[in-house]
C-alpha cells in the first residue's frame, strides 16, 4: 500500500468537486463520482492490484465495492477512511452516506 500511504485529499483538483449550488449549470453527481474514481482513486488502487466500482448512487447513498487485492488488504481501513471516503465526500458533499463493500 505504499502508493496509497502517501496520498492526501489535497490531490483533488477543483474540477473534481460538485459545482457550487449557486452555479448556473451544476455537474451531475454520477459524473463527479466517476471522474473522482477514474482520475484520483482508481489509479492509486490499481498500483497495488486493487480496483473500485460504483454499485449504486442515489440522492442519499453511494455504494462502492473494492475489488482485487483491496478485498483482503491490511491497509483497507486506512485506504477507505483516509483516501476513498474523503475524496468522494469532496465530490459529493457531506450529506450523502458512503458505503464501501
Amino acid at each position: 500500500m505504499s502508493a496509497i500511504g502517501c496520498v492526501s485529499v489535497s490531490v483533488l483538483k477543483p474540477e473534481h468537486r460538485l459545482a457550487d449550488p449557486s452555479d448556473d449549470v451544476p455537474i451531475p453527481a454520477r459524473a463527479n463520482v466517476d471522474r473522482v474514481i477514474d482520475q484520483v482513486i482508481r489509479p492509486l488502487l490499481v498500483v497495488d492490484g486493487g480496483d473500485i466500482e460504483v454499485r449504486s448512487l442515489n440522492d442519499r447513498e453511494l455504494v462502492v465495492r473494492l475489488q482485487g487485492s483491496c478485498c483482503g488488504c491490511a491497509g483497507r481501513f486506512f485506504t477507505t477512511t483516509r483516501v476513498i471516503e474523503p475524496a468522494l465526500r469532496h465530490a459529493l458533499g457531506s450529506t450523502i452516506t458512503i458505503t464501501i463493500e
